[in-house]
């Protein structure tokens, strides 16, 4: 059964971008919005969960919704892999 955490819509559709690994960038454009308002919203995320990173914002959700605690971020969170960086020719 899951806990209630009380979000606006908004910061629902926000922390589970956060969660799936995406930047702010790419999360601006998923929910219409300037970067600098994902920017005020995550702020304002980081602060209800006290957490300074969008990796610990996810797993914080995630532990005050199912009610469980991990071990570590990548119990939970495993962000999405970096493209590599190609060497100059």
């Amino acid at each position: 059964m899951e806990n209630e955490v009380n979000l606006t819509a908004r910061q629902e559709l926000l922390i589970k971008a956060v969660c799936r690994g995406l930047r702010r960038k790419e999360i601006a454009v998923e929910l219409g919005v300037g970067e600098s308002a994902v920017k005020r919203l995550l702020e304002k995320l980081f602060l209800r969960f006290n957490q300074n990173s969008m990796r610990g914002l996810a797993v914080a959700y995630l532990q005050a919704r199912t009610g469980q605690t991990a071990t570590g971020h990548k119990a939970i969170c495993r962000p999405k892999p970096r493209r590599a960086k190609l060497d100059p020719v």
